[in-house]
């Protein structure tokens, strides 16, 4: 019976229908950091997002570009932030793409993404790109309150299509955040990533980066090194739900400080 169902259903939509554990398993690339790996359950996962956030100097562009060469293939690189080293950009896998606009960015990628030719995409940080909006508005404006909504607004679109052409190409988007100050906050932490719930809803790891030890090292064009205290907030593709990574994870944090 189920499988003159999936059968009718396969027909119907043009797509293949798995059943129960026919469905297939996610591929994962080893970050080469056995403790990390240990706390996101094998490795990065491929054709995903991720968002790596934290504050300022705590080691987030280092990070995303020691997981952007672990996982196969050449890198997109966008550099928003525009404080990416020459000398890093001497490694023979790494691109790097400038583009004005939010907008324009998130269709670059997507454009990149469906061509298949990269294995990860990187952008930093995404609170550097200003939208169309902001483009027009002049420096007296006072729409200070409206940035991260419109950011918001603009990933709430474009990343639902990003993220299916990102599973059907297997390519990774790493997506590096920076903490903005709630004003006012009277109860709860005052900082948090920029974007809304957007990012956090479409990404499927996120990594939080604390500063005090997170450095990497490079040589010709390389990170060679990279070591910190990095905290896993959501892993959605870990089994069970992320519920034993997690707590492997504060095991971690607690025999590491």
């Amino acid at each position: 019976m189920h499988c003159e169902l999936l059968d009718s259903i396969n027909r119907a939509c043009q797509a293949k229908v798995s059943y129960g554990f026919s469905l297939p398993e996610q591929e994962v690339a080893p970050t080469g950091l056995p403790q990390l790996d240990a706390v996101i359950g094998g490795g990065v996962p491929r054709g995903r997002i991720i968002e790596i956030f934290g504050a300022e100097g705590s080691g987030k562009t280092a990070l995303a570009l020691h997981l952007a060469q672990q996982l196969p293939g050449p890198a997109l690189y966008v550099d928003a932030d525009g404080g990416l080293s020459p000398y890093i950009l001497n490694g023979q896998d790494l691109y790097l793409l400038n583009v004005g606009t939010l907008e324009d960015t998130l269709d670059a990628c997507t454009a990149a993404a469906q061509t298949g030719a990269f294995g990860a995409i990187v952008i930093d940080s995404v609170c550097a790109l200003p939208t169309n909006e902001e483009m027009r508005d002049t420096i007296n404006s006072e729409y200070w309150p409206e940035l991260g909504r419109r950011q918001a607004k603009v990933l709430s679109k474009a990343l639902p299509i990003l993220a299916g052409v990102l599973h059907y190409t297997g390519c990774t988007l790493i997506l590096v955040n920076q903490l903005r100050n709630k004003a006012p906050c009277l109860y709860g932490h005052p900082d948090h990533p920029t974007g809304g719930r957007a990012i956090a809803y479409y990404s499927s790891l996120r990594l939080e980066t604390h500063g005090y030890e997170t450095r990497g090292v490079c040589l010709c064009g390389r990170i060679l090194h990279c070591s910190g205290p990095v905290k896993a907030k959501v892993h959605r593709t870990a089994p069970c739900g992320g519920g034993p990574v997690l707590r492997e994870k504060e095991k971690y944090m607690k025999n590491h400080p």
